[in-house]
């Protein structure tokens, strides 16, 4: 090979999940200064990929010579990258942070359409003075009515000062809701920027945020947080405590961690938002992380009538459908009968969340992941399907173990209560939405418009419902609030408050939950009309039990040869025994079988980030670099398996 001035060594990052590098090399036979966007071969695919050094061939001759592998030759040169340097600052602090690649947390925050063709250039970020206080984190509990009149004036004021505003959301629908909430009035200083939009929309968008010679408020899901508009003098993070803002794939990122650094980086004012933020949130604040846009408020929406059905009670119980308690058929009848709609939540898709012996207690696994099946039916069968490796099979006549005919389905899942429903009250039109169901967001959408225009129907739904009701419903119910208690997470309460809060909302005259644990302290402070107790409680809890705000939690799940299991999970706790890893069993989603796990709960100041560095413990992380392969681990982890 000839070397000249003429031909180029680049480092490159891919922005990509799963490349597990953080930077390869590649050769060009034109200038690619760092900053420049590239395309690159990856295997058998072409990445975008960002610059961050290049060298003479001439230079580096002797290091081309003495490589293992052939250096490949960059696809092409597209420009300058069209996100802010710090961007990329921020996304190689959390790859730190996560114990993952650079590119792989830019993947999270650039839209692909920008990387497809030449984008205006990004402008050097400049410490503009703006009139408000700068790098200031801030709270704001209150009902979303109060935040929605706050933003109002809050945005009026931005704008005098020439200043915009970004207010992040979690979902499409979320972006939906707030642009028709806070646009009337000023349309032609609003954008909207969401994930459904089309790559010609999403690049026509972008280059008319880009021109600052008006004010913007910019609404936008956690993608186009590397937008690199230079007026942006305040973050809104609205419903804070949404799960969505955790990355479904891997890296399972916390979008406000990022929205949170990159603020700090750009000493720009945030401000987390909710009608209830998380339990970690509110921590944070009684430790004098954050101050408060206002004095902060623990009352959910209210309700005009709230019951807590006791289902433990033999009198609520009824042979007409185990999910259905008489004072509950009877409130759905005269609903009805008054042409109301009613919403009837379950937690789970499928006829039964699980199905076990009456006899010997056995509850039936699937063979390969040995987590409980969930019931279903499909063509008139009713099948078995595992919710982490998707087996299919045909459900059980009788127990494997002790020949027992009495199999019994338990959990309430959303195809059994549909069919309850339509057998309690054949003359009402029946509506269902779940995943299962709605393969699409159009199907989701045209049902629940259906529902809405209909006068005494009913609606059985998962969480996934909320996100297409446009109006509140007359009356809802919660068919089992003692699901989610049974679930492996420590912040199992703090969700069901937020779901309260999310039935509150769409509840407009009756709420009704059924429950074995009628004096759940949750449901006393919602009863009350105040969470404030609820909060104190389980705060004392988390720091009882060490979990988060307290704790870091490090979660390692073995990913390594079945038999060897035993071996590396004594050998990895040897490491770690500085440490006390909690060493526990359970199934992972990645290799369908049960699998040990260890738990580190540290104290939160030895892994943590700031605007210029993650801090990583100088002890623990060549230990984790080395059990990386073998053991999956994840930083921050919602539960306590994979």
């Amino acid at each position: 090979m000839l070397y000249s001035s003429y031909m180029y060594v680049l480092d490159v990052i891919v922005i990509a999940k799963g490349i597990q590098k953080e930077t390869l090399t590649y050769f060009s036979l034109k200038e690619a200064l760092p900053g420049t966007l590239v395309r690159v071969p990856v295997r058998s695919k072409i990445y975008p990929a960002l610059v961050v050094s290049m060298k003479d061939a001439v230079d580096v001759k002797s290091e081309i010579k003495n490589s293992p592998f052939g250096f490949k030759r960059i696809e092409s040169i597209v420009g300058n990258a069209p996100f802010r340097k710090e961007s990329v600052q921020v996304a190689q602090i959390l790859a730190d942070y996560y114990l993952t690649e650079t590119g792989a947390i830019l993947d999270l925050f650039v839209p692909e359409a920008i990387l497809d063709e030449k984008m205006p250039e990004a402008k050097k970020h400049e410490q503009r003075k703006f009139t408000s206080v700068r790098n200031e984190k801030l709270i704001f509990q209150a009902s979303f009515d109060d935040r929605i009149s706050y933003y109002k004036t809050f945005i009026r004021e931005a704008f005098a000062r020439k200043e915009s505003i970004a207010l992040i959301v979690p979902t499409i629908n979320d972006a939906t809701l707030f642009y028709e909430h806070l646009s009337k009035g000023i349309e032609e200083n609003v954008v909207l920027l969401t994930s459904n939009l089309t790559s010609k929309k999403t690049q026509t968008t972008w280059r008319k945020v880009l021109d600052e010679s008006h004010v913007k408020l910019i609404i936008s899901t956690p993608l186009f947080l590397s937008l690199p508009r230079t007026d942006v003098s305040i973050l809104i993070i609205e419903r804070e405590s949404s799960s969505a803002y955790t990355s479904r794939t891997r890296p399972h990122v916390d979008q406000r961690l990022y929205a949170e650094v990159l603020a700090t980086k750009l000493d720009m004012k945030i401000i987390f938002a909710d009608t209830l933020l998380r339990v970690e949130t509110i921590a944070r604040r009684e430790q004098g992380e954050f101050d408060e846009v206002m004095p902060t408020s623990f009352r959910l929406p209210p309700v005009r009538d709230l019951q807590i059905i006791s289902m433990i009670d033999n009198a609520n119980k009824t042979p007409l459908s185990p999910y259905f308690s008489p004072q509950l058929i009877d409130h759905i009848t005269r609903s009805l009968s008054s042409k109301q709609n009613v919403f009837l939540f379950a937690l789970r898709h499928g006829i039964a969340t699980k199905i076990t012996c009456a006899d010997c207690g056995l509850v039936v696994l699937c063979d390969k992941c040995n987590v409980p099946f969930t019931l279903f039916e499909k063509d008139k069968k009713r099948i078995l399907i595992c919710k982490n490796c998707k087996l299919e099979k045909i459900a059980p006549t009788h127990c494997q173990s002790c020949e027992s005919w009495r199999l019994l389905p338990l959990g309430v899942g959303v195809e059994a209560l549909a069919e309850s429903a339509r057998i309690l009250f054949p003359e009402v039109q029946i509506f269902r939405i779940d995943s299962t169901q709605n393969k699409s967001p159009k199907s989701a959408t045209l049902i629940a418009k259906s529902f809405e225009e209909s006068g005494g129907a009913i609606l059985v739904a998962t969480e996934m419902a909320f996100g297409y009701l446009t109006s509140p419903v007359s009356s809802c119910a919660v068919i089992s609030f003692d699901t989610l208690l049974s679930l492996p997470h420590f912040d199992r309460e703090e969700r069901l408050a937020q779901l309260l809060g999310t039935l509150s909302l769409v509840a407009d005259r009756s709420l009704i939950v059924q429950t074995r644990h009628p004096d759940s302290h949750l449901l006393v402070s919602m009863q009350g009309g105040s969470m404030l107790d609820w909060y104190r409680k389980e705060i004392q809890s988390r720091k009882d039990a060490n979990y988060p705000p307290f704790a870091r939690l490090i979660r390692l799940s073995y990913v390594g040869p079945r038999e060897k299991e035993e071996d590396l999970r004594r050998y990895a706790e040897s490491l770690l025994i500085g440490y006390h890893p909690h060493s526990y069993r359970g199934p992972h989603h990645g290799i369908f079988r049960e699998t040990p796990y260890l738990l580190l709960q540290l104290a939160p100041t030895l892994w943590s980030t700031n605007k210029d560095v993650a801090h990583r413990d100088n002890v623990l992380l060549p230990i984790l670099l080395r059990l990386k392969g073998v053991w999956d681990i994840e930083i921050d982890p919602k539960n306590l398996y994979n």
